[in-house]
C-alpha cells in the first residue's frame, strides 16, 4: 500500500517521498495495474535515480516494508509523535548485515556521481533506523572492533546530519547533539 502524507520530490530527502510521488502519479493513470506492473515501476524509478543497483534497492525497500508490516498496527495511528514505533527494530537488526551488503552492491553499480549522492542520502535514512536497531549488539555487547566500526558509522551519520539539510521526516523534533556521544544511538537524537 502507498500513502501520500509526507511526499515530496527532493533529492535530499531520505524517506522515499520521491518514489511515493512517482508511484502515486502512475497509479492515478492506471489504478488497476497488476502487482507485476507496479513492481516494474519501482524498478524503473530506482534504475533512473540510482543506476544499476535498482534490484538491490528494491530488495532493501521490501525488507523495510516487512519491518513496518511486522510492527504493531496501532503504531501507525500515532507515528507523528514517535517514528521509532513505525517499524519492528528486531527485524531490521536481524537483516542489518544483508541491508548493508545491498547498499554496497548498489553503490558499486551507480553510473554517475549524482546517483551515488542520492544513494548516500537513502543510506543515511537506513543508518538512522539500522544503527538504532543494532546498538545493543554492536555497541553495548560487541567486541572492540565491532564497537569501533559501529561508532565510526554513527559519527559519520552525526557529522552528515550536522552539516546537511537532509529531511529524515522526524518533523521539527530531530535534534543532533552539539557533541557526539558514542553511547547514544541515533534515534535518541529524536526528542
Amino acid at each position: 500500500s502507498i500513502y501520500f502524507e509526507g511526499t515530496s520530490f527532493r533529492y535530499y530527502e531520505a524517506t522515499m517521498g520521491d518514489l511515493r510521488c512517482y508511484l502515486l502519479s502512475k497509479l492515478l493513470w492506471d489504478p488497476y495495474m497488476s502487482e507485476e506492473e507496479y513492481n516494474a515501476l519501482i524498478d524503473e524509478f530506482f534504475m533512473i535515480m540510482y543506476g544499476g543497483g535498482y534490484k538491490e534497492l528494491h530488495e532493501y525497500m521490501d525488507i523495510m516494508t516487512e519491518a513496518a508490516n511486522r510492527a504493531k498496527p496501532s503504531h501507525f495511528l500515532g507515528n507523528r509523535e514517535s517514528p521509532v514505533q513505525t517499524v519492528l527494530y528486531a527485524y531490521i537488526a536481524q537483516n542489518f548485515e544483508h541491508m548493508l551488503d545491498l547498499f554496497e552492491r548498489a553503490e558499486a553499480l551507480t553510473e554517475t556521481q549524482e546517483q551515488k549522492d542520492r544513494l548516500y542520502i537513502m543510506k543515511i535514512g537506513f543508518w538512522m533506523q539500522g544503527l538504532t536497531a543494532v546498538h545493543d549488539t554492536r555497541y553495548e555487547w560487541g567486541n572492540e572492533q565491532i564497537r569501533e566500526e559501529y561508532t565510526a558509522w554513527c559519527k559519520e551519520l552525526w557529522t552528515f546530519l550536522k552539516e546537511s539539510h537532509v529531511d529524515l521526516s522526524c518533523g521539527d523534533n530531530i535534534y543532533v547533539p552539539e557533541i557526539f556521544v558514542p553511547s547514544e544511538y541515533p534515534m535518541e537524537w529524536y526528542k
